[in-house]
């Protein structure tokens, strides 16, 4: 594969990811595992087909995001908004997350259950290695291709 069908695979994807009106990035890390966050995408996933969501939102799959004593976490991404992280999420919550930002349309968030992008954990840190580690899915290599074009 060369250097242009590598771009042209990664405007693919970036495209399609665009067509979401919302996408939950989901930590599928060993301790998020451990702490049911395969429960709240099953949870997320059943809704979002329930309610014929699947045209305009999508749920992911990630690696480590990072603070996993914060576990399950969800990164919710919406067009023009800064991502929201939603700590300890469980199904229920994972309804709510849906309620209120697809069904309500609105862009306030449950205040209750964010980790603040201030949070120590995140200020006092750069990563490098792992920059996108919970912000893609780590089993489609358009992610990855994506990323690389567009950073």
């Amino acid at each position: 594969m060369n250097r242009s069908e590598l771009q042209a695979m990664a405007q693919r994807e970036l495209e399609r990811q665009r067509k979401f009106r919302c996408r939950l990035l989901c930590c599928a890390s060993t301790l998020c595992l451990s702490s049911g966050s395969s429960a709240v995408q099953a949870e997320l996933q059943k809704i979002i087909n329930a309610d014929a969501l699947d045209a305009e939102v999508e749920t992911v799959s990630t690696g480590c995001m990072g603070p996993c004593s914060r576990g399950p976490l969800v990164i919710l991404q919406m067009d023009g908004e800064k991502d929201v992280v939603y700590q300890r999420v469980t199904p229920e919550q994972a309804r709510r997350i849906l309620d209120k930002h697809v069904r309500d349309n609105t862009t306030n968030s449950l205040d209750e259950h964010i980790l603040p992008p201030d949070w120590p954990f995140f200020t006092k840190q750069t990563k490098i290695v792992l920059a996108n580690s919970g912000l893609m899915d780590p089993e489609r290599l358009e992610d990855y291709v994506a990323r690389w074009v567009s950073a």
